[in-house]
């Protein structure tokens, strides 16, 4: 007999002891839970905006989440950013650098034709899934060359789709059954009017859609009974349709979703069925993402309806599944819910705004406090924009649509506002989507393989084809502070790993000899990831509308002006101006900063300006070696106690010291030097002679190195692109109107809140009244913000 449960069963986890009960419910949660092992990252990316101008820039903002536990991918670095065009050809592709589950980056556009485009954003994982997790997005650039596309559909032409309930329709039960309608375009059309009738023409009920398209209507249909749907569309198109037969045996199923604290679940069947179900064991699934609660169906002699009533504070976090499978393990019906009553969604809300004469202060608000580090977006458009088409957000990106099969138009409607009507319309969303995007025939027969490593920054293999008596080889790339000493094998094989390697700068290998003793390297590299060109499938994401550019192009001669200029938009914290150009991060503590300028000559030696500082400096065959004069005690060899020799935060080996031979005041920035060991440094790496801290010059480490006999080179042709700064397009004044349908005002990619749980940010003043805000962003417990705020600034 059914019940209404309190608690739903515990959720199955990866432990294989979860699975003991039974076999049959061992076979569909172990496959289950296999099949969702390997975890792939969802992205999600805002851009400015949609549309833009050959002369412009696209900047975007990336978010990385893992669905099954709502919460940033912390692990991830290496995601891909790539333009292709309207066939799906790659035209550009960049390797971005991820740190707690973000990233950003921009792609000029000055080289690019009038047209559309696509950006598409992934990872190297992504590709050991059937399932679509990247993020893509349709941009278009204006232009006067940009052809209109030509619209291929017919004027009145309507896809009208019924869809029951769980999947199909029941005789002698009353079946829900939903319905959409979409235009030529793909889009939602309204429904004003519809009815259902019989054979004999008779109206049984009646309906209409949504702003959507969408509905659903109640019919308890009879063996071999005829019904017909009649709708008229806001536009007068009719629209005349048989209903399906219903199947004569089977189970059913309807859901109650719009209670605030219960879910009820009605499973159905009829006279001809229940014979066959008596002494069987059906159960209920309620599962998302490799998580999974069951209930056993037990069905009774003359019991036709079954109501099960869950409390919502047991179910999932946003998406549910519910399938119920018969005594086979083979699934019968299926309906996704959408659990709103727990969900990681936060709110964003405007504290206030401060106009000043060039420019206005903004101030928001969330509930998150310090849960939010660089983790917040904003694009700042006028209020009359045509420029910002996105068709989705974070929180339908994550929440949504990696369970919905195909394009959800309106995605960020559904998630506007928590109230009665956007939840009835996302249950009609759901239940017109009909069974999720999971095959269960993949579930049970071919779960994913990881084919494709999970990257984790890049990598650096090679071979010495004269290791000779050398032992180990030493790399230095500059830009990332990074030296590092690796092993030679036998066969004159090594790698190194974890690298964070800028593109188009150079890396830089040195041999080491058992005396350490250093001499060129003549190696073979490979630098991995290597540039890969690859393609999209556009079919179906070609835009079918005509596209009227510009209204009138003289209109836009001139609009944005050659010049750009930087916007300082974020004004977080005040901060202490510092004196140093450099940060210290090793052996700061009581230091002193070395005044270099008109003091000493361009050509001045650092081992000079070091030793006239209380350290004594010696030449050995295997470069330079330090010691304080007076220092707080002796090394464990009863030598005088050595500093720490940091170059660019960079803390120097002894093979490593040979950088200070020929190092010269001209190659130097800035030089601190601390005579006190700093705490926690006193043993590690010397320092009980105290720090000292180079930092050098941009353009030091390649002029110096290549004059080096010690060291050979190699280019990274396809290393990490760091975001620029965000600039603004230098607009024509005079041209108002222009400006406020694809102008932007502020692209703001990285804000992060004060400890209130508030931010704030400067837009520049171009004369207008009203402003939107595209806010998005996600907290580190997994918290995700999306709303659109409009201001008015007078």
């Amino acid at each position: 007999m059914f019940k209404t449960f309190a608690l739903l069963a515990y959720f199955i986890l990866f432990h294989a002891t979860c699975f003991a009960q039974k076999p049959n419910d061992s076979q569909i949660e172990g496959r289950y839970v296999k099949y969702f092992e390997l975890e792939p990252e969802t992205i999600y990316t805002q851009t400015n905006k949609s549309k833009y101008f050959a002369n412009e820039t696209l900047w975007f903002k990336s978010y990385i989440y893992n669905t099954k536990t709502q919460l940033p991918y912390l692990s991830t670095t290496n995601v891909y950013a790539a333009i292709y065009d309207v066939d799906g050809r790659m035209i550009d592709k960049k390797l971005l650098y991820a740190i707690d589950g973000i990233t950003n980056g921009e792609f000029k556009l000055s080289e690019y034709a009038p047209g559309t485009y696509f950006l598409k954003v992934f990872t190297n994982y992504m590709r050991n899934f059937s399932e679509s997790y990247h993020s893509l997005q349709e941009i278009e650039i204006l232009g006067d060359d940009f052809a209109q596309q030509e619209n291929e559909s017919l004027e009145n032409e309507y896809d009208f789709q019924l869809l029951p309930e769980g999947g199909h329709l029941l005789n002698d039960v009353n079946n829900t059954i939903g319905f959409k309608i979409l235009n030529a375009n793909g889009e939602g059309a309204i429904i004003e009017s519809g009815k259902v009738l019989d054979s004999k023409g008779q109206v049984i009920t009646t309906f209409k859609s949504n702003e959507l398209g969408m509905g659903k209507f109640s019919l308890m249909l009879k063996n071999n009974d005829t019904h017909f749907v009649e709708a008229l569309l806001e536009d007068g198109t009719k629209i005349n349709t048989e209903i399906p037969k219903a199947q004569p045996r089977g189970i059913a199923v309807k859901i109650n979703n719009l209670n605030a604290t219960n879910l009820f679940i009605s499973i159905q069947t009829n006279k001809s069925t229940l014979p066959e179900l008596l002494d069987k064991t059906y159960s209920l699934a309620i599962h998302r993402d490799g998580l999974m609660k069951k209930i056993d169906l037990n069905f009774q002699d003359g019991k036709y309806d079954y109501l099960i009533n869950v409390p919502k504070q047991d179910l999932l976090s946003g998406i549910n599944i519910i399938t119920v499978f018969n005594d086979e393990n083979k699934p019968l019906v299926e309906r996704v819910i959408f659990n709103s009553s727990k969900t990681p969604i936060e709110n964003v809300e405007l504290v206030n705004t401060y106009p000043n004469s060039d420019s206005t202060k903004i101030r928001l608000r969330t509930k998150l406090k310090d849960t939010i580090q660089k983790n917040i977006s904003i694009s700042v458009l006028p209020s009359s924009t045509k420029a910002y088409t996105a068709s989705e957000n974070i929180i339908s990106k994550f929440l949504l649509s990696p369970y919905i099969e195909g394009n959800i138009e309106n995605a960020d409607y559904y998630f506007s506002n928590n109230d009665r009507q956007t939840t009835y319309d996302l249950d009609l969303l759901l239940l017109t989507q009909g069974w999720s995007k999971y095959s269960w025939n993949k579930i049970f027969s071919s779960p994913p393989k990881e084919l494709f490593h999970f990257e984790s920054g890049m990598q650096v293999k090679g071979k010495v084809s004269d290791k000779d008596k050398n032992t180990e080889i030493i790399f230095l790339h500059k830009e990332s502070n990074t030296m590092l000493n690796s092993g030679i094998s036998e066969d004159g094989y090594f790698g190194f790993e974890n690298l964070l390697l800028l593109d188009s700068t150079k890396i830089y290998f040195s041999l080491k000899n058992k005396k350490e003793n250093l001499s060129k390297a003549n190696v073979y590299v490979n630098i991995y990831p290597a540039y890969q060109k690859d393609s999209i499938n556009t079919h179906g994401l070609k835009s079918k509308k005509p596209i009227n550019i510009l209204d009138n192009n003289a209109f836009y001669e001139n609009f944005i002006l050659e010049n750009t200029t930087s916007l300082d938009t974020v004004m977080l914290e005040v901060s202490k101006k510092r004196q140093s150009k450099n940060q210290i991060i090793y052996g700061g503590f009581n230091t002193k900063k070395i005044e270099l300028e008109n003091i000493y000559d361009d050509v001045t030696l650092v081992t000079d300006i070091i030793s006239a500082n209380g350290f004594d400096v010696y030449n050995s065959p295997r470069g330079i070696e330090i010691a304080a004069r007076r220092g707080v005690g002796y090394s464990f060899s009863g030598k005088p106690a050595s500093p720490n020799i940091y170059i660019d935060n960079q803390l120097m080996g002894e093979a490593q010291m040979i950088i200070l031979m020929n190092l010269m005041v001209k190659d130097v920035d800035e030089i601190f030097i601390s005579r006190t060991p700093s705490p926690g440094t006193v043993g590690v790496a010397g320092g009980l002679g105290g720090n000292i801290n180079i930092y050098t010059k941009k353009s030091f480490s390649g002029k110096y190195l290549e004059k080096q006999s010690s060291f050979s080179s190699k280019i990274v042709e396809f290393g990490y692109s760091l975001p620029e700064k965000y600039q603004s397009p230098f607009y024509n004044a005079s041209q108002q109107e222009s400006f406020s349908k694809y102008g932007v005002l502020n692209w703001i990619p990285n804000l992060s809140n004060d400890e209130n749980g508030e931010f704030e940010f400067k837009i520049p003043n171009y004369r207008y009244e009203d402003i939107l805000l595209f806010i998005e962003g996600m907290g580190s417990d997994g918290s995700l913000i999306s709303k659109t705020i409009t201001i008015n600034i007078d």
